[in-house]
C-alpha cells in the first residue's frame, strides 16, 4: 500500500512549526497543499502581483512554497509503500 505524507514546515513571526498529515491517495495529497496554500496566502494578505526574491510563492506537483521576507512555509508530499 502506498502512503503520501504530506510534511508542512513554517517559521514566521507568529512562530514556528511542523505538521503531517497521511494520505492514501496522491490526488487527495496534492489538493491538500493547494488548499493550505491557498489559505497562507489569504491569512497572510500575500500580494500576488509582486514577485521578488524576497517575497513569492510557487507550487508544483509535490510541492509548495510561500515566501514573505522572513516569513515561510514549505509543504512537500513524500512517497513511502508499506505492507499491510
Amino acid at each position: 500500500m502506498k502512503l503520501y505524507i504530506v510534511l508542512d514546515s513554517w517559521n514566521t513571526h507568529f512562530g514556528n512549526g511542523t505538521n503531517i498529515e497521511v494520505f492514501t491517495d496522491k490526488d487527495k495529497a496534492q489538493a491538500y497543499i493547494k488548499d493550505q496554500l491557498d489559505q497562507a496566502i489569504k491569512d497572510w494578505n500575500f500580494n500576488k502581483d509582486i514577485e521578488t526574491d524576497e517575497h513569492y510563492f510557487c507550487i508544483l506537483d509535490d510541492a509548495a512554497t510561500i515566501l514573505d521576507d522572513c516569513d515561510v512555509e514549505n509543504w512537500v508530499v513524500f512517497e513511502k509503500e508499506i505492507e499491510v
